[in-house]
């Protein structure tokens, strides 16, 4: 019987901390090695001004890699420019914040079976109410340090009803789960 070697190629382009050495334990100097992503983040946090294809660039890593760490860096961003690969600084692309996604829940007919009114009621729970919790997500990481500042302009009551807001409605849905499990 003989084997046959299959060669896998690399998906996760590793870099040695220690010397820079590319690959998976091609180097002797027994530093750790680096995921691209976790070198795009401190890239982005040492240069916040350059563009996100200039950092991926100087890094050998890809564009969408370094896209994707500068969405979960919480490094200060009130840049307004940033220095593209060539060197020249442009204004930062604004988006419009989009409108979050609502669909009008299904009629369930009262005749229908038991698990097809169930399944309705979840995925109308799931579609209302993921697209928000992701944005609160989203906008809550990308504040907090300006929500733990007292001195903010929301204040302490500001942070104060949008906590009570977030509690009673979680309250609300852990009542309305212990009904159904019969509690």
């Amino acid at each position: 019987m003989t084997a046959k070697v299959v060669n896998l190629p690399i998906k996760i382009e590793l870099v040695c901390s220690g010397c820079g050495a590319a690959g998976q334990g091609s180097c002797h100097c027994d530093a750790p090695y680096v995921r691209p992503s976790k070198r795009a983040e401190a890239a982005i946090i040492a240069n916040p001004m350059k563009s996100d294809r200039a950092i991926a660039s100087a890094i050998g890593v890809g564009s969408n890699t370094v896209l994707r760490a500068r969405q979960k860096t919480t490094a200060p961003s009130g840049a307004v420019r940033r220095t593209g690969k060539d060197g020249k600084t442009r204004k930062i692309p604004t988006r419009e914040p989009q409108p979050i996604a609502t669909r009008e829940a299904q009629p369930i007919a009262a005749d229908a079976p038991l698990e097809t009114r169930v399944n309705t009621m979840v995925r109308d729970l799931d579609n209302a109410i993921s697209p928000w919790v992701e944005d609160a997500e989203k906008w809550v990481a990308s504040h907090g340090n300006e929500l733990a500042n007292e001195k903010n302009e929301l204040g302490h009551t500001g942070k104060q009803c949008l906590a009570q807001a977030l509690h009673a409605w979680a309250d609300r849905l852990l009542r309305l789960a212990q009904a159904v499990d019969g509690r």
